[in-house]
């Protein structure tokens, strides 16, 4: 009865809810999720994603997105996502001139914080852990905004793109090992302005 009520726009709304106040409670920001629509098994779509900074500025906004995963796949220790499509994110970089931690530094701190603490005996038990996998398929993005205000390095990046589209081929990130078979991207501008704030800074604008 409970994964049929989890499946209702009812039982969704309650989770957006709960998941806008935990995240926020977690972060100290503000965190909003408009809307937020699964079948448990195979696909996941959010929409109206906000995330504030701890100046209050977007950090990060994404018009929706939708997954198709395989949730069986955990049973072996394994992410697996089929298919990603996103539309519409704002993803802003920042930093500010006498500060090195950029402004989304906050949100790895907290959820950081929590799980970093392991006891000693703990540890080996840990440490013989099998780390999960990652079979992830197609990533496509349309209207991508990011911007990045380093003002600590003394670099601004403003990249536009239309559309772009991955396919992954192995993500291991124990390893550290990205690969992709596809990667194409439309409609891509970008100003690039990089330099010292006692020197001449260079500037680029490139688009496609």
């Amino acid at each position: 009865l409970l994964l049929i009520f989890i499946r209702t726009e009812t039982g969704q709304n309650i989770i957006r809810k709960k998941a806008n106040s935990y995240l926020s409670e977690k972060t100290g920001t503000e965190i909003s999720i408009n809307r937020l629509t699964t079948n448990l098994l195979s696909r996941l779509q959010i929409s109206g994603i906000t995330i504030k900074d701890q100046d209050k500025k977007t950090l990060l906004h994404v018009g929706n997105i939708e997954t198709e995963f395989n949730i069986l796949a955990l049973l072996k220790n394994t992410l697996s996502i089929q298919k990603v499509n996103i539309d519409t994110i704002y993803f802003r970089m920042a930093r500010s001139e006498n500060d090195s931690s950029f402004n989304f530094d906050f949100i790895i701190k907290a959820f950081a914080s929590s799980d970093s603490v392991v006891s000693e005996p703990q540890k080996p038990e840990m440490e013989n852990k099998k780390a999960m996998a990652f079979d992830i398929g197609s990533i496509t993005i349309n209207q991508l905004h990011f911007l990045m205000d380093d003002k600590y390095a003394s670099q601004q990046y403003d990249v536009i793109s239309e559309s772009l589209f991955l396919d992954v081929k192995k993500l291991d990130l124990n390893k550290q090992i990205y690969e992709l078979k596809t990667f194409s991207t439309e409609g891509l501008a970008a100003d690039i302005n990089i330099g010292n704030s006692n020197n001449e800074s260079e500037t680029s604008d490139t688009s496609s």
